[in-house]
């Protein structure tokens, strides 16, 4: 198997009605995602938990602080509820095993 390599790193901000609901959402071309919990549950922010789906069925992963963080093969289906207070913020960094990235798909 080939080395994995960093795809792209980005900071998600989600605020108050916000999240992650597209259907079917995935990191088409990437082989693991990682998300890094960067605001404190409870404190920071209410709602926004990180869902992933196995055998159609939603499986929801609250983190618990600040620094948790889930790594999952970014081909899963996932999503993150809507905010209800606060903002959530998260790092999340996709791995590939393709040559490292380094242009700014955003430009």
């Amino acid at each position: 198997s080939s080395p994995l390599r960093v795809r792209c790193s980005e900071l998600h901000s989600y605020s108050r009605g916000g999240g992650l609901l597209e259907a079917a959402h995935r990191d088409n071309g990437s082989v693991l995602t990682l998300s890094v919990l960067l605001s404190a549950p409870g404190r920071e922010h209410a709602g926004g938990e990180l869902v992933t789906y196995a055998e159609g069925a939603p499986v929801l992963h609250a983190a618990q602080g600040r620094g948790d963080a889930l790594l999952f093969h970014s081909e899963r289906l996932h999503n993150v509820c809507t905010v209800t207070r606060g903002v959530r913020r998260a790092l999340v960094v996709e791995l590939w095993a393709q040559a490292e990235n380094g242009s700014d798909r955003f430009k």
